[in-house]
């Protein structure tokens, strides 16, 4: 405070010169007309807010779409010969879409938290939170009726585990960030493993698998850097 002092020392010597000024106006000087600036309104700055936090939604959203469909690439699995064993590979992959969400959603809000240290403790950080938790229910929702299921999905349950699932992701966040902090090899190390464990990902294939991943977080971090 005691380097902006001098600010508020002339702010107030003018405001006291104010009187004297306009005390030596004469009649002929016209009188300045003033406008009060209208404030902006509670509802203007609620739905600049909420028109943000959808924005920071949809944009995890769209990446998590360009993820999901590059992750069967990355993980390169053989063809399946099967039928049957089709179709249960195509419920599975088509499930990775509600993962791929809370990782980019992950990725979102840490691109927030790191131009703002206090984002994360502000209701908007919480409005976006559960936003992504909701696309993540949508997902689970079209799947189950993509591939008949709908009669057994819960949408309660789906809410529990998103929720699970991104709490979980935030954890990893939060230690890359930490990482990041104390400059270590590989900081996104943690988010890349809650990606690769949440989708099932074999041991064997998982080192060159983290690598794909790892190119994809950069680019999509630069990306919603520049945004």
């Amino acid at each position: 405070m005691e380097g902006i002092g001098w600010v508020f020392a002339i702010l107030v010597g003018a405001l006291l010169l104010l009187p004297a000024f306009s005390s030596q106006k004469t009649e002929s000087t016209p009188p300045i007309s003033t406008v009060a600036a209208s404030p902006i309104s509670s509802n203007d700055r609620l739905e600049k807010a909420k028109q943000r936090a959808e924005r920071l939604a949809a944009r995890a959203v769209a990446e998590a779409s360009v993820l999901h469909r590059r992750l069967p690439i990355l993980m390169d699995l053989p063809p399946l010969q099967s039928a049957e064993f089709k179709n249960i590979n195509a419920l599975m992959t088509d499930s990775w879409l509600q993962y791929c969400i809370a990782y980019t959603g992950c990725l979102s809000l840490m691109t927030e938290w790191k131009n703002n240290k206090n984002f994360i403790k502000t209701p908007d950080y919480s409005v976006v939170w559960q936003l992504v938790v909701n696309e993540m229910v949508k997902a689970d929702a079209k799947n189950a009726a993509k591939h008949g299921l709908q009669d057994k999905f819960n949408i309660d349950k789906s809410m529990e585990w998103a929720k699970r699932d991104m709490n979980e992701g935030e954890l990893a966040m939060k230690k890359f960030v930490d990482r990041l902090a104390q400059n270590f090899p590989d900081p996104d190390a943690p988010l890349i493993e809650f990606l690769m464990a949440k989708i099932g990902a074999p041991a064997g294939i998982r080192p060159n698998l983290s690598i794909g991943i790892q190119k994809f977080t950069k680019e999509t971090l630069q990306k919603f850097s520049a945004q």
